[in-house]
């Protein structure tokens, strides 16, 4: 019989989607697998022949809730944002202990659990289970001296070993955050102690989801860290819009706006400075509409789209503005368009630095300090650098030829 490996994936649309690809790469391999996400997100599974066992409320929806959006931000207003944050804690300790509950019955029967960085906790089930755990993630957590933390905004370094602690610290910042539900579960399920205050997670098995081009490997991972390239959905057969084509053949090339899954603090005035950019510039865009400014009204040069791949839009962009997510990141890079990131939370200002740091897009925006005359020198920059343009697209062509897919099959089956 064929071996399941049940895949434990959390969060955002961003956060489950690789999971996806990589979970058909797996199946295709000859593994029965499972995918454990939210109801949410159980179609764009099913719909590509996945079975999905469904997990309990998802943590991130909370981010919409009023309030939410500026939860665990570092950045702006610090009294509001704590206040937001501890709000948001409050709320989510029950559902901490329901999504872990639900995940030890779909857990079982699993011959190897895969999770991600919202699924950490993951771990602790694997183990009670006696089963081989695999991290797979989309940011460098492991810890390195090379770069600091991923999870964090600050773009300063004080050295090898302050680096080093960034990652410690983070590590303990998400453990502290479950250990009540962890050490809960632990008591009520399985009768046992409570968890290790570190359980040393960089020891286990960890794929990363992104090219080594992006992010080099550190010299000081242990041999057990794999950097194994993008993981893309499989292309389908798509079939673009009659008012989304005539736009992208009334005029020159437009710019594609899009600011991911997350809440955004103030949506309404950041739409209002990049129309006002993008018309002191003369660029035409394309917006991701997301459930912040579905209802925005929008001048002529700016189409609304929503779930268009990306993998078909971006190279026909002139140039990406994007929030610096992981997915739509490597997404812009292997397109060969130039990026440009309006960071504002989480991973988004790690992703962000490394694009201008490998010359693919203007030095990044964080959000809260986003105007219109910063934006539109970056736009000029983003739209008419041809030294940007040129290092994108070569660094594209390498991106394209990766199967990021293929290869974490290979190790997860020799791991295996």
């Amino acid at each position: 019989m064929p071996k399941t490996l049940t895949l434990l994936t959390s969060g955002t649309r961003g956060d489950v989607q690789p999971y996806l690809a990589l979970g058909l790469g797996l199946q295709e391999a000859g593994y029965a697998v499972r995918i454990a996400t939210h109801a949410s997100f159980a179609a764009a599974a099913e719909g590509r022949g996945l079975p999905v066992m469904l997990l309990a409320d998802n943590p991130s929806d909370l981010f919409a809730k009023p309030g939410g959006e500026h939860a665990l931000r570092w950045r702006g207003n610090p009294i509001r944002n704590l206040r937001a944050t501890l709000q948001f804690w409050r709320a989510a300790r029950p559902l901490f202990t329901r999504l872990i509950d639900r995940a030890w019955q779909v857990c079982q029967g699993s011959d190897a659990i895969i999770i991600g960085l919202p699924t950490l906790w993951g771990q602790h089930i694997a183990d009670a289970l006696q089963v081989p755990c695999l991290r797979c993630l989309l940011q460098p957590l492991t810890p390195t001296g090379d770069f600091s933390s991923p999870l964090l905004p600050f773009t300063f370094s004080l050295g090898a070993a302050y680096n080093r602690l960034t990652h410690q610290l983070v590590e303990q910042a998400i453990w502290q955050s479950w250990r009540g539900a962890i050490n809960r579960w632990r008591r009520e399920t399985l009768h046992a102690g409570s968890a290790p205050w570190r359980a040393r997670s960089d020891r286990l098995p960890t794929l990363y989801g992104f090219s080594s081009i992006v992010v080099p490997r550190p010299p000081d991972w242990s041999p057990n860290q794999f950097i194994t390239g993008y993981w893309f959905l499989p292309s389908v057969e798509w079939t673009p819009s009659a008012r989304l084509v005539h736009f992208l053949e009334a005029g020159s090339p437009p710019a594609y706006v899009g600011f991911g899954s997350l809440t955004l603090g103030q949506p309404l005035a950041t739409l209002k400075i990049v129309t006002q950019a993008l018309e002191a510039t003369g660029l035409r865009a394309i917006l991701a509409v997301s459930r912040d400014v579905a209802h925005a009204s929008l001048p002529d040069f700016i189409l609304p789209v929503t779930d268009v791949p990306h993998g078909w839009l971006f190279p026909h962009m002139a140039g990406i503005i994007q929030h610096g997510g992981a997915g739509t990141t490597g997404a812009a890079l292997r397109s060969g368009t130039p990026t440009l990131g309006l960071p504002h939370a989480a991973d988004q200002f790690f992703w962000s630095r490394r694009v201008a740091a490998l010359g693919a897009g203007p030095e990044p925006i964080p959000l809260e300090s986003l105007t219109v005359d910063k934006l539109v020198k970056a736009l000029r920059q983003l739209t008419h650098d041809p030294g940007l343009r040129s290092n994108v697209q070569a660094m594209g062509q390498v991106i394209a030829k990766e199967n990021g897919v293929a290869s974490a099959v290979e190790i997860i089956r020799t791991l295996m």
